[in-house]
């Protein structure tokens, strides 16, 4: 039986760029909580995670960033939640 990767869990591992998973077509929930992402720039990888629905970013320097919970959720349109906030795509 082959196992699918479904949840990725990188915290605090001083990552600062999210790339290589495009072929990770199943991957859910990633959580790369306290590294060093500082752009958005740097989750241009996570534009063609077509499943991810959650995505911790928390202790990250970009996540200070005021437009953060906007932009987040813009380079990745699967996104269901940010951190531990659920996100609000109602049309404005």
């Amino acid at each position: 039986m082959q196992t699918k990767l479904t949840t990725l869990g990188l915290g605090h591992n001083c990552i600062s760029v999210v790339e290589g998973l495009e072929n990770q077509g199943l991957l859910e929930d990633l959580w790369l909580n306290g590294n060093r992402v500082e752009s958005y720039e740097a989750l241009a990888g996570l534009a063609h995670t077509t499943s991810l629905e959650t995505l911790y970013l928390e202790h990250n320097p970009i996540a200070q960033d005021f437009q953060y919970r906007m932009r987040v959720p813009q380079a990745c349109a699967s996104l269901t939640q940010l951190d531990a906030t659920t996100i609000n795509r109602s049309v404005r």
